[in-house]
């Protein structure tokens, strides 16, 4: 029998150019590295003078533990962690994970992590400062736990574990890879489809069979497919509405492959039509944010390039949203590239770089691509051709 399966990581990615084709393909692709994470996390833990970390987010119990349950906890104290799961993920999680001791919640999850948390204490401590993930724990449950023992002191910790993912390794890099080259080869082939009468929910629904026939693990958001007058509506959900004779098509696309995920926004225009002029302010807008890019270089410096551009042009009331905004195990982390958040680039960051001109009640255009940060400017990790 003929093995099917396509590996994950391609010899050559078929979006790359020729000049990014110049890595020898006889080396192994990257492995994650999962000790190195967990060390750089202890450091940044004991940096800040807290006892123990509690993980619940589950790109974070992925990025440090390698697993992906719908509901659990990580408990990391003195260099080590306990990962606490119920019995619906213990099997596979004794399999896979990485980084910890696992622990089956025999109850329930929270009384497991009760005890684990009251053995941790230490009788002779006079406070226990724990480091949650406050963007991502409820406030009920940060009560509950807080309550458990007089000795807990909560605090925030979200920043430690967004400024490790912040900056992605070569295996991070490769994974992304493919998830774009899944997405632009999905879109590649649905292309054909738009064509008048099929409905915005149809080219939605034809693109995600078709990245799972590629290999993807899903669809990385909602495909969003905007028709014609629609198209102004930055994130308008696919609908029912029927593409009409000579109307340009957003659509705005994303795979996930290996748990990291893609993010493309193209402009599907009819066969024998005009490109409207606000396309070449946008793609020349997105350009000039591009060369913009370099370590040092301050995240609103980049959005400032492709919005001075869209203002020049006439259009600055017609921009609402930031230019960009990070990748990796989630669509939308960090860095914001946005006049809101400065903050000076990195090599290894990844990003979107998605400038827009929404014209209410006619159409509206937004090109989005993503690049990651190197040591001298940036490398394209999607194809804008395609």
């Amino acid at each position: 029998m003929v093995n099917s399966r396509r590996p994950l990581f391609p010899e050559k990615p078929t979006h790359l150019s020729q000049t990014s084709r110049s890595v020898t393909t006889n080396v192994a692709p990257p492995a994650p590295d999962f000790p190195g994470r967990f060390r750089r996390f202890w450091l940044e833990l004991e940096k800040r003078g807290a006892d123990a970390f509690l993980v619940n987010h589950a790109p974070n119990l992925f990025y440090l533990f390698n697993v992906r349950p719908s509901a659990g906890f990580a408990l990391c104290t003195r260099g080590e962690a306990l990962l606490i799961l119920d019995s619906r993920y213990t099997e596979q999680a004794e399999a896979e994970s990485v980084n910890c001791r696992l622990r089956k919640a025999e109850k329930s999850l929270e009384e497991t992590l009760q005890q684990a948390i009251n053995d941790a204490i230490s009788p002779s401590a006079s406070a226990f400062r724990l480091a949650i993930e406050s963007r991502n724990l409820s406030f009920s449950a940060a009560q509950q736990i807080a309550a458990w023992n007089t000795k807990s002191q909560l605090i925030p910790g979200d920043e430690i574990l967004d400024n490790l993912r912040i900056k992605k390794e070569p295996y991070e890099i490769r994974a992304m890879e493919e998830a774009f080259r899944i997405a632009q080869t999905a879109f590649a082939e649905i292309s054909r489809a738009i064509i008048p009468d099929t409905t915005e929910v149809e080219i939605a629904g034809l693109f995600e069979l078709e990245l799972r026939r590629l290999g993807a693990d899903k669809a990385a958001f909602d495909t969003i497919v905007a028709s014609g007058p629609r198209s102004s509506l930055p994130h308008g959900r696919a609908t029912r509405r029927r593409i009409k004779e000579g109307e340009l098509v957003l659509v705005d696309f994303g795979v996930q492959a290996a748990g990291y995920c893609s993010d493309l926004t193209r402009i599907h225009f009819p066969a024998g039509s005009s490109k409207p002029q606000i396309f070449d302010i946008v793609a020349e807008a997105q350009q000039k944010a591009i060369a913009a890019t370099k370590p040092g270089v301050l995240t609103s410096a980049v959005d400032a390039a492709a919005r001075d551009h869209i203002r020049e042009s006439g259009y600055g009331d017609c921009f609402g949203h930031g230019t960009g905004h990070g990748l990796g195990l989630e669509v939308h982390e960090a860095p914001p590239v946005s006049w809101r958040s400065p903050r000076p680039l990195e090599e290894g960051m990844v990003f979107t770089i998605e400038p827009g001109i929404y014209l209410p009640g006619r159409h509206g255009v937004r090109i989005e691509d993503v690049v990651v940060v190197t040591a001298d400017g940036c490398r394209l990790l999607s194809d804008p051709t395609r």
